[in-house]
């Protein structure tokens, strides 16, 4: 996917949720960081604006340490000096102020500066100027405090969670990203690696994975979806409260890496956050938000090696579209959503890790091939259905 491309996801509704997913979803994925700063701006938005380093660095180094603790790996460099020490406080080498104190001088060395930075270029909306050289410290703009009063601000922060835990996934499994594959669980409603055939390691719930693609609307109707369960203000208190971690101690976390799950079980189940996170993976920000097959379901049994349970015919919709009166439910898609599919599967591919791999490996090198990959399914689908085109009723305007 082209830079064009990747700009065409937050230029076609310019919208502060937008510049935020594209941070997330399209910004660089060396190491981790991006993540942690994301998730350290939402514990803090209360701050009246300039929040120090001193205040952010334990904040920042607890999310850090949390995902440490379990996936060992957080870059694709896999040795930094920060890194370490968070590692080292993690085994009860140092303390916490050793570790506050590393992080104000290698934590924050990149995740800064490049924070804004989306393919190589700088987004014309930023949640935080840069203040360390006079203030010490980065200022929370008016447009970070407009997206902290949405209440799909939360939904924002399960996604920056869920994209994390796919990323790190494809950095601990130590893989080429060729072999790497992304399946879905139907069952639990997951994304899960499989490296092998022996091991399937669950990864993060399939909808808050791919909400963010989508741009929080149904794929079909374009009905918002979701909405979080509250919000806060400039120095306010509103319904969604910060994580009761944020301002205190630093948890040392349960210690190991993502590599020490059981080898012997045939699907590994993950661990969804942990008390001191906010997010509440498939909870009531979720209720009614479900994960549909663009392609039905019943077509696996004569899909000749056509995914369909892969991430690449997975949609989110909201329930009246997949099963409500006049919903979809087995039947096939009128053929211009096929484009929007494709579009939407543009979107994951320029994410890279791991999803780009998987999404090539099932529909295609290129563009081109991929958009023949879906036009041939549709062509058997079609045959094989032989039932009347299913025609959603717009509930919004298009937004991808």
């Amino acid at each position: 996917m082209s830079d064009k491309e990747v700009k065409h996801f937050y230029e076609v509704t310019p919208t502060v949720e937008n510049y935020w997913r594209a941070i997330i979803l399209f910004g660089r994925n060396s190491a981790s960081y991006k993540f942690a700063l994301a998730k350290s701006l939402f514990d803090l938005r209360q701050s009246s604006g300039l929040i120090k380093l001193e205040d952010l660095a334990p904040v920042f180094a607890k999310h850090i340490v949390e995902h440490l603790s379990h996936s060992d790996r957080q870059g694709t460099n896999p040795r930094s000096a920060f890194l370490d020490a968070c590692r080292s406080f993690i085994q009860g080498e140092v303390g916490e102020t050793e570790l506050v104190d590393v992080t104000l001088r290698r934590g924050f060395v990149n995740v800064i500066d490049a924070f804004h930075n989306v393919h190589g270029d700088e987004l014309p909306t930023r949640f935080f100027v840069d203040e360390r050289g006079d203030r010490n410290g980065i200022r929370l703009t008016d447009a970070f405090y407009e997206l902290a009063v949405m209440p799909l601000f939360v939904d924002l922060q399960e996604e920056t969670e869920s994209r994390w835990r796919l990323v790190e996934t494809a950095w601990n499994l130590r893989m080429p990203n060729a072999v790497l594959n992304i399946d879905y669980d139907q069952v639990h409603e997951e994304l899960v690696a499989v490296p092998d055939s022996m091991r399937r390691q669950a990864v993060t719930k399939a909808r808050t994975a791919l909400n963010g693609y989508q741009k929080g609307h149904c794929f079909y109707c374009f009905r918002r979806l979701g909405g979080g369960s509250g919000s806060v203000g400039r120095g306010g208190s509103g319904g969604s409260s910060a994580p009761s971690s944020a301002g205190g101690s630093i948890s040392r976390g349960s210690g190991g890496s993502g590599d020490s799950a059981d080898h012997g079980a045939s699907h590994a189940r993950a661990d969804y956050g942990s008390p001191n996170t906010h997010a509440n993976y498939g909870g009531d920000s979720y209720d009614g938000v479900e994960v549909d097959h663009f392609f039905p379901h019943k077509l696996r049994y004569c899909a000749d090696g056509k995914a369909i349970d892969g991430v690449s015919n997975l949609v989110l919709a909201c329930q009246e579209c997949n099963r409500g009166e006049g919903g979809k439910f087995d039947r096939l898609p009128s053929l211009n959503l096929l484009e929007r599919l494709h579009q939407r599967n543009e979107y994951l591919i320029s994410s890279h890790h791991p999803l780009r791999e998987t999404l090539i490996r099932q529909t295609g090198l290129t563009s081109k091939h991929r958009i023949k990959t879906l036009q041939d399914v549709y062509n058997c689908s079609t045959v094989t259905l032989a039932s009347e085109k299913w025609k959603p009723v717009a509930c919004g305007d298009v937004v991808f």
